[in-house]
């Protein structure tokens, strides 16, 4: 469990709350350090924090050291399907609708087609170079999910990816032959008679990816 202290509580409260909550071993900040209250000569533990959460990219080794000076642990948040620049110099590796067309990102999320190869060791090699150039602690995969924007009041999830690679991909992995027709044709069997394989063949593409990550780790940074 993660236990963000409100930093407007009196540091005596603080204390009195790690106090109660012995089991709660890590007590983190999510987004980075806390550079307003580091400039106010504070240090970490007056705060009750033990941990620091940060995006990948915001990594320096500087900022690491200073950190671990405080006693505290770095945790790094690595984005794995939502890149978006990506697209710039790789339009074919955009999500395809039900359509047959690129999908529009759902409330601004623009998702990657998650068997579109150049990506994927795109993202592999970077998870790596992270790993090999920080001395973090733990690393956790975000927006390891498909082209959608899922944190709302109602979902928007459309159904991707249905790319040449993708349908050629499923029928390989599964042995499943689909008919020559239309995209708008081959999607709608996904999703009806042919759903569950279609699902199932999905969710272990992510998982591949995640058994690739972990392979990464163990020989990157192990004690992470």
């Amino acid at each position: 469990m993660i236990v963000i202290p409100c930093m407007l509580s009196p540091v005596r409260s603080i204390f009195a709350q790690v106090e109660k909550r012995p089991h709660i071993k890590i007590r983190g900040i999510y987004g980075g350090a806390p550079t307003q209250l580091l400039e106010q000569n504070k240090r970490l533990p007056e705060l009750g924090v033990n941990a620091i959460f940060m995006g990948s990219g915001s990594l320096t080794a500087e900022r690491i050291a200073s950190l671990k000076q405080q006693g505290a642990q770095v945790f790094a948040e690595f984005n794995t399907m939502h890149v978006a620049n990506y697209l710039k110099d790789h339009p074919a590796a955009a999500p395809i609708g039900v359509d047959g067309k690129i999908s529009p990102p759902p409330q601004g999320w623009q998702g990657i087609c998650p068997t579109h190869a150049g990506y994927r060791k795109y993202r592999m090699d970077e998870f790596r170079r992270v790993l090999r150039e920080y001395e973090i602690d733990g690393i956790w995969l975000d927006y390891h999910h498909s082209h959608a924007s899922w944190e709302r009041a109602v979902p928007d999830m459309p159904d991707t990816c249905f790319c040449e690679r993708c349908l050629n991909q499923f029928q390989k992995d599964t042995n499943t032959s689909l008919p020559d027709a239309p995209t708008s044709e081959l999607s709608q069997l996904l999703l009806g008679k042919q759903k569950a394989a279609w699902v199932q063949w999905r969710c272990d593409i992510f998982t591949d990816w995640v058994r690739e990550f972990r392979s990464i780790l163990d020989e990157s940074r192990p004690q992470a």
